[in-house]
């Protein structure tokens, strides 16, 4: 059971590894989090606060992960047809 939670983190990081390397538009999200993170700390965030920018932070973080997902995918399935 172990070894399945590996392999997904193994797979996780592999795809952040991917969107790093091929997606402009992650970047922008990671300064501008990183961004929004440091101007939080220096304002002094509340808890509530934080846990909205957190949560504002991952989901775009996720959907820009799940958007290069799909772009991958249509990109493979586009090269199986041409073939």
């Amino acid at each position: 059971m172990v070894k399945r939670h590996l392999v997904s983190v193994v797979h996780a990081v592999s795809g952040v590894k991917y969107a790093l390397s091929t997606q402009p538009n992650f970047l922008v999200h990671l300064f501008l989090s990183l961004s929004a993170t440091i101007l939080g700390i220096i304002v002094h965030l509340s808890y509530a606060e934080w846990s909205g920018l957190v949560l504002v932070i991952t989901v775009g973080l996720v959907i820009e992960l799940i958007n290069t997902a799909i772009e991958r995918s249509e990109e493979h399935t586009s090269e199986l047809q041409s073939h």
